[in-house]
């Protein structure tokens, strides 16, 4: 049998949960502190408790890890970030996990040694975007939940970087990181941690002429994910991490799962694939922990599916209270004992000594000179049995010797502080192994960034999604500088065949021979079927496009390798602050442009100015990416494209298309964003380019929204948001 190894991972929303989770057999546990992590609504632990918890931790040899998951503005990042972690940091935290690569590149600056582990936030989807993490720094990386097992030995064979996967709880219907729904409806952004699950609402599915599809139900509401039975695959597959979501959870929940996992890994990691089993009992009390209708094995042996959906409301049932009571009395009001040894001398002609160890350090205290006993003297049990009373310290003595030599007195009071000060030096001798004294910052690199006239410059760019809004361009660059334009072209565009292949080409050469920049939009999400479809295109394509849009941290390593060409950052490369566009930059010389986050508002945008950034000021914003298909949800799946909206409970209808070419959905908000009548406060920003991206617009309309770009003048319109220009997110 191959030898595996693997950690089980235990969320934690405070103290107590952290507890609970190592009492029923987590290796390590993650927690947020009191800011920037992606659950603000957890309990999470104030400084005091989550140091506490780290060197209860450690007394247990486990390990915690601090989840700092969410975008950092300007502000927070300069001023907040350090001071923040720095007790953490000294307390001895194992590491971060981290979403922003700004604070990815803050840390690596003045926390060298502390390890990052990058969260399943930044979309990693395949091995080139977690070679890149690793070659800056990153110890370990979350992948999205989304893989295949398939797909997560691809990443295992080309990277020396660990693997953290989910294997049971509750799961984002869209790829993390990617969803902006609850941010665009009611401010409330998952991104900064204030998710307030809209996708677990009804929704019906609309045709594009308005026929009902489907009917309203929970479409966009997944089951919890439960991985028992396949657990020996994942591990087999590369994954070293094995992570349970619930940080918004009750104790109880956290320890009965960890308690379950534990017992089938360890079952597997002991004696293999052979003989394991998962006993129906098991799974009944995962069950009545919690589960939305029922559970699924995730992505890990299937792409999507209408099984992963709750589709009626989810059936909270009435809580299984004697199990809950079970798991309490078994985990939550267990004690920490970490086994020792020790050993004590007393005699009249030498100080009293004890020395206890736990098998790696050691503490030793002297007490007295013991005095004569006049009536009756200490017994070796008396003393034995006064060292072992180790009441609320973390220890319990395995084994304990005492010798005496003569006739033997001392105060009980003293024998008590003996065994305190032992069991207190032993405490700091063990803690002392994590703890770090000072930080050690690295020197920042002072290198320039490549000047920025090295790229040809556009004042103004649009997205076009089909021939019509193409058509659009041609007639508005006839009354236009065309210098000024550039044009993306959504990569669906070009999954074209015959003379629809022909037609596109002219079209382009077209748009080039007008001396139109025209780049690439590379796919949302790039995995396996993507790269097989497009990467033959972009090969054949390549003397039509100047650059290309990145989406993703996958299509930024892989394109950077095989092109020289320019590219610029889409907004789902998160550039909250100045130091990641930074990161960006010096990582990859041919990155022309950033576009700048939706999530900003005015004043954070101001502080984000510059050149090189690019702002959308039209379209509808793309609220959600998911691997699962609404109409293979609804049956009427055909495989091929098509658009339909979500009518939700307000009546607003969000547009949705499904990209068979890749296999997803993208949802878009149900208003499109539109600054137009803002331009001359935008103007003030100093910034590239301003975008406008097109989805169901005509010819016309392309024409009359590019003409108010051009000309700086406001656009009448029926509906329209302004987005988080004003508001921004907390």
């Amino acid at each position: 049998m191959k030898e595996w190894s693997a950690e089980l991972l235990a969320p934690a929303g405070g103290l107590s949960t952290l507890k609970a989770a190592i009492h029923a057999g987590c290796d390590a546990v993650y927690i947020g502190g009191s800011k920037f992590g992606a659950r603000a609504y957890a309990e999470n632990a104030g400084e005091d408790d989550l140091r506490s918890g780290i060197s209860y931790a450690h007394l247990a040899g486990k390990k915690v890890y601090l989840t700092i998951n969410t975008l950092l503005k300007e502000e927070e990042l300069e001023k907040q970030l350090v001071p923040y972690l720095m007790p953490y940091y000294q307390e001895g935290l194992d590491a971060v996990i981290v979403q922003d690569l700004g604070v990815f590149s803050m840390i690596r600056s003045f926390f060298p040694d502390l390890p990052i582990h990058a969260s399943t936030q930044m979309t990693v989807t395949g091995p080139e975007g977690a070679s890149f993490l690793e070659k800056m720094g990153a110890s370990r990386v979350v992948t999205a939940r989304e893989l295949s097992l398939k797909e997560i030995r691809e990443i295992r064979d080309h990277c020396k970087i660990e693997i953290e996967s989910f294997v049971h709880g509750a799961l984002c219907y869209s790829y993390s990181g990617q969803c902006l729904l609850s941010s665009l409806i009611g401010g409330r952004s998952g991104n900064r941690g204030r998710c307030a699950q809209p996708c677990r609402l009804p929704y019906e599915v609309l045709s594009k002429e308005g026929k009902v599809l489907g009917k309203e139900a929970y479409y966009l509401s997944t089951k919890d994910m439960n991985t028992l039975r396949i657990l020996p695959e994942i591990v087999r597959s590369g994954v070293y991490s094995l992570k349970i979501e619930g940080r918004m959870k009750k104790p109880e929940y956290t320890a009965g799962v960890v308690s379950i996992y534990r017992k089938y890994l360890d079952y597997f990691l002991t004696y293999g694939k052979e003989g394991y089993q998962v006993d129906p009992k098991d799974q009944k009390i995962l069950f009545d922990l919690f589960n939305r209708n029922g559970f699924h094995e995730s992505y890990y042996e299937t792409h999507n599916g209408k099984h992963m959906i709750t589709i009626k409301k989810p059936d909270f049932r009435e809580r299984n209270e004697r199990l809950f009571a079970e798991m309490k009395e078994k985990y939550l009001e267990q004690k920490l004992r970490v086994p020792i040894s020790g050993n004590a001398s007393f005699g009249l002609d030498f100080e009293s000594c004890l020395t206890v160890t736990d098998g790696v350090h050691y503490a030793s205290v002297m007490g007295p000179v013991c005095q004569e006993a006049k009536k009756q003297p200490l017994s070796r049990e008396e003393i034995k049995k006064r060292f072992e009373k180790t009441g609320d310290t973390p220890f319990e003595f395995q084994e304990l010797t005492v010798e005496t030599f003569g006739n033997v007195f001392l105060p009980h009071g003293v024998l008590n502080q003996m065994r305190r000060d032992a069991l207190n030096r032993l405490e700091e001798e063990i803690l002392r192994d994590f703890k770090r004294d000072q930080v050690h910052k690295t020197k920042e690199s002072k290198a320039k960034l490549e000047e920025e006239k090295k790229f040809p410059k556009h004042d103004y760019a649009c997205l076009i999604r089909d021939y019509k809004q193409a058509e659009g361009i041609l007639s508005f660059i006839k009354q236009s500088d065309p210098k000024k334009l550039l044009v993306y072209v959504d990569s669906p565009m070009v999954l074209v065949t015959g003379e629809e292949k022909l037609k596109l080409k002219e079209l382009l050469f077209e748009l080039k021979k007008e001396k139109v920049k025209v780049f690439l939009a590379l796919p949302y999400v790039y995995r396996q079927e993507a790269k097989r479809k497009l990467q033959p295109l972009v090969n054949e394509f390549e003397e039509v496009f100047d650059g290309y849009l990145i989406r993703n941290l996958e299509e930024l390593a892989y394109f950077s390798k095989v092109s020289s060409r320019r590219m610029i950052l889409d907004a789902g490369l998160y550039t909250f602050n100045r130091r990641s566009v930074e990161f960006f930059k010096r990582s990859f010389s041919n990155i022309s442009m950033v576009t700048l986050p939706y999530e900003l508002n005015e004043g954070e945008l101001h502080k984000l100015e510059g050149k090189d950034r690019e702002l959308i000021v039209y379209g509808h914003p793309v609220v959600m990416v998911s691997a699962n298909c609404i109409m293979k949800t609804t049956d009427q799946c055909d495989h091929q494209r098509q658009n339909f909206y979500l009518k939700d409970r307000k009546n607003s209808r969000f547009p949705v298309s499904c990209v068979c070419d890749y296999c997803y959905n993208v949802m878009y908000n149900s208003l499109p964003l539109s600054l137009l009548e803002d331009q001359e406060r935008i103007g003030k920003l100093k910034l590239g380019s301003l975008r406008a991206e097109f989805l169901f617009e005509g010819k016309e309309e392309v024409v009359r929204i590019m003409q108010a770009i051009e000309k700086g003048t406001s656009l009448e319109m029926n509906q329209r948001t302004r987005g988080h220009f004003k508001r921004g997110v907390e």
